[in-house]
């Protein structure tokens, strides 16, 4: 497997963290313990409904980047010409990290142009690990990784719109998962580590290049049971 290394700025952190794009192995797809999914009573998102300030029951960065609710999902757009430009949707409050739901995004499109990124992550509430699951158009692969660590990658396939970071049903690592339907789970890959008992999650769509015309990522819900 192969990688490849890529400065990305993340405000949402003030963090500038290095995302590393693996190239997916032929057998990187594994199957995944299946967890039944518990809805959250807070911090989730359907956006249906249209609301002036998106995201307000957590944050929304807006860095050279427009973010509003329309036709039931987040739509994000970076700023032409603006490198480094980013829209971040999170949680300002922890979420219980747990093996039946963890925390997990339904995503409708992202940004397909070389020089933009799409990003779901999940940091430790108590410590400093974050881990994410990352597109980055130009490499074809869906990587799940720990800070700057690559764990594995599975080929980019537009259906895999549901995107989960959890526990594991042993407490005893962390998984990067992929889903259709948001039922039937695909494991990206394992972190034999001791899941934290809380995380706070964020959705990032932004740009690392200068683009005259950047892509719209569009998120259909946050934290919310198929």
């Amino acid at each position: 497997m192969g990688i490849r290394a890529t400065a990305v700025l993340f405000l949402g952190g003030c963090n500038l963290v290095f995302g590393v794009e693996p190239v997916p192995s032929t057998d990187a797809l594994a199957a995944s313990d299946a967890a039944s999914c518990t809805p959250l009573l807070s911090n989730f998102d359907d956006f249906d409904t249209v609301r002036a300030s998106p995201c307000s029951w957590g944050y929304l960065t807006q860095s050279s980047c427009a973010a509003v609710i329309e036709n039931g999902v987040l739509a994000m757009t970076p700023d032409a010409a603006a490198p480094e430009s980013v829209c971040i949707c999170g949680t300002n409050s922890p979420l219980v990290f747990t093996s039946t739901f963890g925390t997990m995004v339904e995503v409708d499109q992202i940004g397909q142009k070389v020089g933009e990124y799409t990003q779901f992550s999940a940091r430790d509430s108590a410590g400093s690990a974050t881990w994410h699951i990352r597109y980055q158009p130009g490499n074809t692969a869906l990587s799940f990784q720990r800070g700057m660590s690559s764990l594995g990658a599975v080929p980019w396939d537009p259906t895999l719109r549901w995107w989960r970071i959890r526990p594991d049903d042993a407490g005893t690592a962390v998984l990067g998962e992929v889903s259709a339907d948001g039922k039937q789970w695909t494991q990206i890959a394992a972190d034999a580590v001791t899941p934290p008992a809380s995380i706070e999650m964020s959705f990032h769509e932004g740009t690392f290049l200068a683009l005259p015309m950047p892509s719209t990522a569009r998120l259909a819900s946050i934290n919310v049971c198929p």
